[in-house]
């Protein structure tokens, strides 16, 4: 398996998916390694596929997006709006050969810094599972 320090991954978190007061904070104390990079945007919604796709080209092996819950978006429905273009990207990784599995997506209550650092050790983990993206081994998956 893989090394959770070989693998260049993007984490985008709503600010709102952050308990009040966390602020940055959790993004900056993530300790985990220094190819793990984490970014907090204003809401979800608010994410172009052109990011997530940008993130892929520049050599990420997994992306990660953190938001809201149903329900409880702060911009009415930019949860809702991720999780299309989330799938959108999905589908667009699997024709170009890349497993559409290295684009995660999180819906959760405001999370503490603890249930943050939980969050991202398990996309770290079905990242580590992945291996290095189908860009950096040459090797693509069939379209289906």
């Amino acid at each position: 398996m893989v090394e959770k320090e070989s693998l260049r991954v993007k984490i985008f978190v709503c600010r709102n998916a952050l308990a009040d007061g966390l602020g940055p904070r959790p993004l900056r104390r993530l300790g985990i390694s220094g190819l793990v990079q984490a970014e907090q945007v204003p809401c979800l919604g608010k994410i172009d596929p052109r990011y997530l796709l940008k993130a892929f080209e520049g050599g990420c092996d997994a992306v990660c997006l953190v938001g809201c819950p149903v329900g409880k978006c702060r911009t009415m429905d930019g949860n809702l709006r991720a999780e299309r273009r989330a799938v959108f990207v999905r589908e667009i990784l699997q024709e170009v050969g890349i497993k559409g599995q290295r684009l995660s997506f999180f819906l959760t209550e405001p999370m503490s810094e603890n249930a943050f650092h939980e969050v991202v050790e398990r996309f770290l983990a079905g990242a580590e599972e992945l291996g290095p993206s189908e860009l950096k081994t040459g090797r693509t998956v069939k379209a289906t």
